[in-house]
């Protein structure tokens, strides 16, 4: 979604904890609205987060694209 994004983590996040991310997709600052334990083993915590700021590095592709 352009407002945010849904997380996988083996760490605990707390609901209003900001963040950094750094991928090859984008670089943002978001605050976590959502975070639960998931049933998943592997997957630990589910995180729900919502941007504050955000550059799409990639601006090609299924959710933005220059092209109809």
């Amino acid at each position: 979604s352009p407002r945010g994004m849904s997380l996988v983590t083996e760490h605990a996040l707390n609901i209003g904890e900001v963040l950094r991310i750094e991928c090859p997709l984008l670089s943002a600052v978001a605050r976590v609205v959502v975070a639960r334990e998931s049933h998943n083993i592997a997957t630990k915590f589910m995180v729900g987060i919502e941007f504050i700021t955000v550059d799409f590095i990639r601006q090609q592709g299924s959710l933005f694209s220059s092209r109809a």
